[in-house]
């Protein structure tokens, strides 16, 4: 078995921190900067094209990827204020397929993940922008330039 995509969503989402303590649930936002994160380090294939994009590194496979492990029931969707901030954290479903699926990286690997993960749930979004663009300035999305009928920068 080869690690796929939504393995690797999975894998951000449920595994266990060191002391075997379930995890805590994520935003989108912070999912893909985990994700490019791990990706930098531990360059898995197939993995995710990341784009920089306003808020970061970015690539739509892995809302697909969340939406499709929330159809299977793996993932659960959490909205709050009306839909408007939106979260993810694994099933006991996905715990389990996600156990199945970090058997296969070394001790090392499944470490780096779970550093990166209480990350960019431990900081606010802007450090950790701050930290990616500092270290990967390619992924920092240029302005807009030009003239916008309608609109003042």
């Amino acid at each position: 078995m080869s690690i796929d995509k939504r393995d690797w969503v999975l894998i951000v989402l449920a595994t266990r921190d060191d002391q075997g303590h379930h995890p805590s649930r994520c935003d989108m936002l912070r999912l893909q900067l985990a994700l490019f994160v791990i990706g930098k380090k531990l360059s898995p294939s197939p993995f995710f094209l990341f784009r920089s994009h306003h808020y970061g590194p970015f690539d739509t496979a892995i809302d697909e990827c969340a939406r499709e492990l929330t159809d299977s029931g793996q993932l659960e969707r959490i909205e709050e204020e009306g839909g408007r901030y939106v979260s993810y954290r694994a099933s006991d479903a996905g715990l389990t397929a996600a156990a199945t699926a970090s058997s296969e990286l070394s001790g090392e690997a499944l470490a780096y993940v779970w550093t990166v993960r209480r990350w960019v749930l431990s900081h606010d979004f802007g450090s950790i922008l701050s930290s990616i663009y500092e270290r990967w300035p390619e992924m920092r999305k240029q302005p807009t330039t030009g003239f916008v009928p309608g609109y003042s920068f």
